[in-house]
């Protein structure tokens, strides 16, 4: 199972300093894509809403600097499991003319705090194992199977899990040029923590579909149908054995995608 990792930003803007205790990311996530994030919910106390809040965030998460607590700068590309201990990042706002010594300024002001609660926290993480994480075992949590005629659910379902940390195999969008499609998709399916299958009339009717069925149940993989337009009298003797939930609306997708969160942390 793909490990987590935690990250303490710091963040240095017009109104100080600011401790985000951004808990549980995925250990290859982006990490301007865990910065925006936060600053989503900075915004969001702000009562910004919408769009406006996320061309906010998108505009605001490429304004700043990201710095480790050893003060060296991080790469514009890192990610979540790049960070070394104890996994915090400095994160100084590009209107500030960012430099080492500004981090390291910061840094101090961190450490010297009053505030009891930053303190606490920030000990937590120098001193803890808050930032230490195990190799990732899987490149796959949760594997997709479905219809391209249903990529539209499918992408609905993929998004909010990705949004979570997840690794999400989705065919159409997940598949590299090079290696042979089958050898990925199977690959996949085999190393995954939880099967999403789409249950549709287009992927009943769907050979390759059958297949990765069968397949994922020969695998012993934990399983979820997701019905659409389908009753479960409908379902093949595979699938009886699953419990199985509609998608038919944003609701039930969304309490779907809850379950199969859940399915993977187990």
């Amino acid at each position: 199972m793909k490990k987590h990792r935690s990250v303490l930003f710091y963040l240095k803007d017009h109104s100080g300093i600011h401790p985000q205790d951004f808990d549980g990311n995925s250990v290859d996530a982006d990490l301007f894509v865990v910065l925006k994030s936060v600053l989503i919910g900075k915004l969001a106390t702000r009562g910004i809403l919408g769009e406006e809040l996320l061309d906010q965030a998108e505009k605001e998460s490429t304004c700043f600097t990201l710095y480790d607590w050893n003060l060296d700068p991080l790469p514009a590309d890192s990610i979540v499991g790049s960070i070394p201990r104890p996994g915090i990042v400095l994160a100084i706002s590009q209107d500030s003319a960012p430099s080492r010594e500004t981090a390291a300024a910061m840094k101090l002001a961190i450490t010297q705090s009053n505030d009891e609660v930053q303190k606490h926290l920030v000990g937590q993480y120098v001193n803890g194992s808050k930032g230490d994480f195990d190799p990732i075992s899987s490149e796959t949590d949760v594997f997709i199977s479905y219809s391209t005629k249903d990529s539209c659910i499918a992408e609905k379902i993929d998004s909010n899990l990705r949004q979570r940390g997840l690794h999400v195999f989705l065919g159409h969008q997940t598949i590299a040029m090079g290696p042979k499609w089958t050898d990925q998709i199977e690959n996949a399916a085999r190393d995954c923590e939880v099967a999403v299958l789409i249950v549709s009339e287009d992927s009943r009717n769907s050979d390759w579909v059958r297949y990765e069925i069968g397949a994922l149940w020969a695998l012993k993989k934990k399983v979820a149908p997701a019905l659409v337009d389908v009753d479960t009298k409908e379902l093949t003797s595979l699938l009886r054995d699953y419990q199985a939930r509609s998608v038919a609306s944003p609701e039930l997708i969304s309490a779907f995608r809850d379950e199969v969160a859940g399915l993977v942390t187990q």
